[in-house]
């Protein structure tokens, strides 16, 4: 009898670590980032996972301009391909519903960093911060040179 609860036991073990491999990493949820110095930087990324299969909607702007559109992946272990069109086209990018591939999202602890293509290879973009209901973007404020009013 303890023999047989033993091997019940492994195999739910197993089987649970078996699905969480298959997984990967939660992409679920709104992500933003805001920089408030110069022209400003506002992005966001709105998630909803199934599974490996990741859908939702982006933008991407300043206070001169910027674009949204809709995004869909696929999750592979820590980090996930994606693929974006745009709601208001201009080249080189894609209006919806077609899609190109461009960039890649990676977990790094509470964070997900997006990146880029460019020059064929993937470069950091942005790092974003999961919003919760309610809650706010935190600003970055690296980089920005304080602002001095002359008269």
């Amino acid at each position: 009898m303890k023999r047989k609860r033993s091997g019940f036991l492994t195999a739910l073990v197993l089987f649970s670590c078996v699905s969480c491999a298959t997984a990967g990493e939660d992409f679920s949820g709104l992500w933003s980032y805001r920089k408030d110095c110069g022209f400003g930087h506002m992005a966001s990324l709105d998630i909803r996972q199934e599974a490996r299969l990741l859908v939702g909607s982006w933008s991407d702007g300043s206070r001169v301009g910027g674009d949204a559109g809709q995004l869909r992946g696929d999750v592979n272990g820590k980090g996930a391909s994606v693929q974006f069109c745009s709601e208001v086209a201009q080249p080189p990018d894609v209006a919806c519903p077609a899609y190109q591939d461009e960039g890649y999202l990676k977990r790094v602890g509470e964070q997900l960093v997006w990146y880029r293509l460019s020059g064929g290879k993937s470069v950091p973009y942005l790092t974003l911060d999961r919003i919760a209901p309610g809650g706010e973007t935190p600003v970055d404020s690296s980089n920005c040179q304080e602002e001095s009013s002359q008269d």
